[in-house]
This record gives C-alpha cells, structure tokens and sequence, in this order.
C-alpha cells in the first residue's frame, strides 16, 4: 500500500519516477504487433483486438477470485501484450498463453503460500488443456520474453504518482483522490488493448517542469496541475485522463 510521503520525500520520489521510466522501455509489447491485433478481423482464425481484451477480463477475474495484488495482474496482462505482439496466436490456444502469463505474473509477486497449484488453476479457469501443456507453454512465453518475467507497470506508476499527487496536493484536499477508485479505474483500462499501447516517454519533460517548479517554491497551484497532468499522461485512458482533471483541478 502507498505510503505516506514527507517533503523530503519528493526528490528521491522523482529520481524512482525517471528510473522506472527509463526501465519500461525494456519490457513492453511492440506497438506495431498490437495495431496488427486491432486491425485484425474477427473470423475465428486470427487474434483479435477483441478477443485479448476478454482474456485480459478473465485473469482479472481470476485475480480477484484469488484475492491477487492488482501488481500481479498488471504484470500478467504486460507479459499477454509482449507475447502476443510478437506471436501469431490462434484463438483456441489464447486460454492457454493467457493463464501461463498470469501464473508466472502470480509465482512471480506472490508469496509461495498463496501460489496455487496449476492443476486447481486449471480446474478453477474451466479450461480442458493439461498441466503439461500449462508448463509448456510457460517455456514458450519466457523465451519470446528472452525471461524478463520482471517489468515496470502501470500500476507501479500509479503506487508513485499518486503518491507525488499527495505530496504536491493542499492538505485539505489529500482525500480527494480515491488510491482504490484509480486502482478499480486501472484495472478496467487494462481490459481494453488501447491501454497497452500508451507511451510514457514524453511525462520526462513534464518530471523536469515539475522538478523545476519545486526548486522555485512558487506554489500558485501549477505543481498541482502539473502533477495531475503528469499522472493523466502516464496511466489513464483519454477519456478517464479528462474525467479526472475535470474533478480535481476544479
């Protein structure tokens, strides 16, 4: 859970902002491989734009049947993207790509005693394929990730920009900003494949501007602004972007 920051806290905070932004750009999905599944028709024999987002439906499922962190589905949904940007997957074997990514997002964030066993994740998830096939394609999905199972999230981005969020907020409107609303809001916006196509390159003008601002001390409300703009172009979708500035730069 976020933690509550000091002022003290607010440079080391920028300097693990720039560095996972430095970091993600090792461990995402090829954006060119995700417009070809948008583009892609639905006949039955091709990924679909549409078919993703409900597998990316079924792990949340899975996650909250399980009572997962919300870190081990945004992780399990990066692992789908990366593979599946880079691999021509026929929809019957969706299933089964989709649960090895989450079951290697969950041994991979999860503490071993709340790890299931593969049968009674298959058993759970309804699907008929084998524990053997599970495991197969665990090795499959790790080397076309050449076994980076590790990856900036966005909900790692969203632990710290609502956290420089409070920091930079006035105190009489620190619970303006729900950390469970955007955390729910997240999760949906990982059901949909536009998400994962987002880019966060551009917010490291907007950590110098804020950077800037902090070392003038001027505060007329523009840190304000800046952090919710920061956050907006970073995690949400357009049109949860302009919903949350409407309500909080009010």
């Amino acid at each position: 859970m976020i933690e509550v920051l000091t002022t003290t806290d607010s440079q080391k905070l920028l300097h693990q902002l720039n560095t996972l932004l430095e970091q993600e750009a090792r461990c995402q999905p090829k954006v060119c491989g995700l417009r070809l599944i948008e583009s892609a028709h639905d006949n039955g024999l091709r990924m679909t734009a549409r078919l993703r987002d409900f597998e990316v439906k079924d792990l949340l499922s899975l996650t909250q049947f399980f009572g997962f962190d919300t870190e081990t589905f945004s992780l399990a949904v990066n692992l789908l993207d990366r593979f599946l940007s880079k691999m021509k997957v026929q929809p019957k074997h969706l299933g089964c790509v989709g649960l090895s990514c989450f079951y290697l997002a969950v041994k991979s964030i999860e503490e071993e005693r709340n790890i299931p066993l593969a049968t009674d994740l298959i058993r759970i998830s309804q699907y008929r394929f084998t524990v053997s096939d599970l495991m197969r394609m665990e090795k499959i999905v790790l080397e076309k990730v050449c076994w980076k199972i590790k990856a900036t999230t966005a909900f790692q981005f969203l632990q710290l920009y609502y956290s420089l969020i409070q920091e930079n907020l006035p105190f009489e409107r620190k619970n303006s900003l729900n950390f469970e609303r955007l955390e729910a809001q997240l999760k949906a916006c990982h059901c949909r494949i536009i998400f994962s196509k987002a880019k966060t390159k551009p917010t490291k003008r907007l950590i110098d501007e804020m950077r800037m601002w902090q070392i003038q001390n001027g505060d007329d409300g523009k840190g304000e602004l800046l952090t919710l703009v920061l956050f907006r172009n970073v995690l949400l979708t357009k049109e949860f972007a302009i919903h949350q500035l409407v309500i909080h730069i009010k």
